[in-house]
């Protein structure tokens, strides 16, 4: 299973910036994509480890991406 990594920098109502995660998950045989957000405040590394456990524990697969 392979997912796009993307970083998304933007403000919030302080003005303060925030940044935000968000992966695509492709599926070879599959006419549609899964879009996973990050929740505030969480890391690159704890969200890309929560996304990682999901697609083990309801695909079976490893997750592999690529950061865009």
């Amino acid at each position: 299973m392979t997912g796009t990594l993307r970083t998304i920098e933007c403000k919030d109502w302080k003005l303060e910036p925030i940044t935000y995660y968000e992966m695509d998950l492709k599926f070879q045989h599959a006419y549609h994509n899964f879009t996973y957000f990050s929740l505030e405040g969480e890391s690159m590394i704890g969200f890309t480890d929560r996304i990682r456990y999901e697609v083990r524990k309801m695909y079976g697969a490893e997750l592999t991406w690529v950061e865009e």
